[in-house]
């Protein structure tokens, strides 16, 4: 790590909005209004297992060139991470998306939902997680409390059970933080409830609301 002095830190940050402004000017005489890329790896291999993109918008600003440096090395990290592993974190690609986009990497996202899962439920076993979130959820006065802080009219997602079998004919309702956070936590093509986090655009908050007032009412946490 270098150690800048204030002079030093001074003129580099003098000259970078220099460089960011140029290039906002000469985007905006360009007839540009925006930046949108498609965050994923730069390469992958054919016919191999599905990979999760993002959009990422970048507002057209004096930080423009510096956003775009960002997301092409978004793209280099989530590209060593597929050459590594073979798949992709979804947490991965939108913590990276957000970070480049200049968007809240915490509240109502990907991130706070596996943690709090993790905090309240992840030591059980999966039938067990079912029963506790819907014991918590459909306690006296839950719901009535806590509805208006969800964007959806439901505590529950439709949901396609696993077992050596296969998954289920048909899908029955649990409750939205085990849907969705299995739903990301197992992206495979032939998993049917990944069909889930694009019906439900507002999963992930309503999964984060609902674990926040589970941890508030049993808890006393914030």
């Amino acid at each position: 790590m270098k150690v800048l002095g204030s002079e030093l830190w001074k003129e580099l940050k003098e000259k970078r909005s220099r460089e960011g402004m140029e290039h906002h000017l000469r985007e905006y005489e360009a007839g540009n209004c925006a930046g949108l890329g498609i965050l994923g790896p730069k390469m992958i291999p054919g016919g191999g297992p599905p990979v999760p993109l993002r959009a990422v918008f970048l507002s057209l600003d004096p930080n423009l060139l510096y956003r775009q440096r960002m997301f092409s090395l978004a793209q280099d990290i989530l590209t060593e991470d597929f050459l590594i592993n073979e798949q992709l974190n979804p947490i991965l690609t939108q913590v990276l998306s957000d970070i480049v986009s200049g968007k809240s990497l915490y509240e109502f996202s990907v991130g706070e939902l596996f943690e709090l899962y993790g905090e309240l439920v992840n030591h059980l076993p999966d039938d067990e997680k079912k029963k506790q979130l819907n014991k918590w959820i459909n306690g006296k006065g839950f719901k009535e409390k806590f509805a208006n802080t969800l964007r959806g009219r439901s505590f529950t997602a439709p949901y396609y059970s696993y077992s050596k079998n296969g998954y289920s004919a048909q899908p029955k309702p649990v409750p939205i933080p085990f849907a969705i956070r299995n739903a990301l936590a197992h992206q495979e093509a032939r998993n049917p409830n990944v069909a889930l986090l694009e019906r439900l655009p507002h999963g992930v908050h309503d999964s984060v609301a609902i674990l926040k007032a589970i941890k508030s009412e049993y808890f006393g946490g914030n």
